[in-house]
């Protein structure tokens, strides 16, 4: 039910945005609190009713999204950080089914699959989202650049995250930045997805422990 919830309004923001008009409904947004709030305002259903309408709603964004424009996908539009372009928008989606389909998996003792082109952008956006995380709200305050890189194996993944008033992630280690994570991508992705432990020295927490705070959670490690 969440993910029909978060389709629904994934799209109605892409084409928002597509008509120049980017919406403004999470402005209090509470991730912690509002997510759960929605799914239980809406009526119990049989599993097969809510299945259906994941399906549906997930065709719908999967056909929002093939119709846009190569410029369109730069257009701003409303996510829970903000104003963020198309692209951002999308690997956010990606990255939030990637993370319910593992937890519905765990419940039912099944094993998913590992599809490359999904755990690149999905590692690459929850690094710039947790470091994110950080700044929410900062707007205006001096904050010290920092400057880390992720490199990961299996599928290879690199990639560096800069933070000031902005976050910024770009292709490949940039000279002079420390790599700050390393280990096979799905190990990294589930540790800064808060699935599973991630040791990171101290002076690099600023790029993992976003989520974490943000939730009030302790990692919780899956088999």
């Amino acid at each position: 039910m969440h993910l029909s919830i978060t389709n629904r309004f994934w799209a109605h923001s892409i084409n928002q945005a597509r008509l120049g008009r980017p919406t403004r409904m999470l402005a209090d947004f509470d991730p912690v609190q509002d997510p759960d709030a929605l799914v239980r305002a809406v009526p119990r259903e049989p599993a097969a009713k809510t299945l259906a309408g994941y399906r549906s709603t997930t065709e719908a964004l999967a056909d929002c999204l093939t119709k846009l424009s190569p410029q369109e996908w730069a257009l701003p539009a409303e996510s829970p950080l903000g104003h963020v372009p198309v692209t951002v928008l999308a690997h956010h989606a990606l990255w939030d089914g990637w993370v319910h389909e593992r937890d519905i998996a765990a419940g039912v003792d099944a094993r998913c699959v590992t599809v490359d082109d999904e755990v690149r952008p999905a590692l690459r956006f929850v690094a710039g989202f947790t470091a994110a995380l950080g700044i929410v709200g900062a707007t205006g305050v001096p904050r010290t650049p920092r400057r880390a890189a992720v490199v990961t194996v299996d599928p290879d993944v690199a990639f560096t995250v800069e933070v000031d008033d902005q976050v910024r992630v770009t292709d490949g280690v940039a000279p002079g930045a420390p790599v700050a994570l390393q280990g096979r991508t799905i190990d990294v992705l589930e540790g800064l997805s808060v699935r599973a432990p991630l040791p990171v020295d101290a002076e690099y927490r600023w790029l993992t422990d976003g989520l974490q705070r943000t939730f009030e959670s302790a990692a919780d490690p899956r088999p």
